[in-house]
């Protein structure tokens, strides 16, 4: 899956764990920083790691033991894009 099914189903979940059954049906538990890198605003992948890696991302990433890389937590990522989703723009 990719970022734009990530803002699809945040703009149509009509609540917070109607988005995070969406996502855990995709990706399980966790997402890794390589899946959401351009939803997260970032011009690469390697920016999105390096914020990753200095808790610069906007939502926090952990690393899972035995695992490379860095991961979100669905749980995390559905109650970010619900409200970024649902937030009001500033012009």
């Amino acid at each position: 899956m990719n970022a734009l099914f990530l803002q699809k189903a945040a703009i149509q979940a009509s609540s917070e764990d109607e988005l995070l059954n969406k996502v855990v049906d995709e990706f399980g538990l966790y997402v890794r920083v390589a899946d959401l890198w351009q939803l997260l605003g970032f011009r690469s992948l390697d920016a999105a790691r390096r914020a990753a890696v200095q808790g610069r991302l906007g939502i926090e990433a952990v690393n899972l033991p035995g695992r490379r890389g860095h991961v979100v937590r669905s749980h995390a990522l559905a109650r970010w894009l619900f409200d970024a989703a649902r937030e009001k723009p500033n012009f």
